[in-house]
């Protein structure tokens, strides 16, 4: 759940990056806005109710303006609107929503040593 709420996570997922890197770089770049504050840190985690933008400035930035092209809609916890560039956090990430086959246990027993 964790890794989902990341900011460049929900970037690329709302589809205004083709790539993880893309949107990180954008997110570094300072292209995004949480809640109208711009940020810089792309592990940053979004909260539900979060609304996250792409500055106006940055609207017609050649990355976004193809990303959104490819008509990415983003999981069901989200809330994309493509035309306005803005993304809601609806609530937060399930389990069932992570589409990734893992062994959760795996990872915990990876991160607990």
């Amino acid at each position: 759940q964790l890794l989902e709420r990341r900011l460049d996570s929900v970037v690329r997922k709302a589809g205004l990056a083709a790539s993880q890197a893309q949107a990180r770089q954008l997110v570094l770049h300072r292209h995004f806005t949480i809640n109208g504050k711009p940020v810089s840190v792309p592990s940053i985690l979004v909260d539900e109710d979060d609304v996250i933008e792409v500055r106006e400035k940055s609207h017609d930035l050649t990355p976004i303006v193809a990303a959104i092209g490819r008509g990415a809609q983003g999981p069901g916890w989200m809330d994309v609107d493509s035309n306005a560039r803005r993304v809601t956090i609806t609530r937060l990430p399930e389990p069932d929503d992570i589409a990734l086959e893992i062994d959760e246990q795996q990872v915990i027993e990876f991160y607990a040593r």
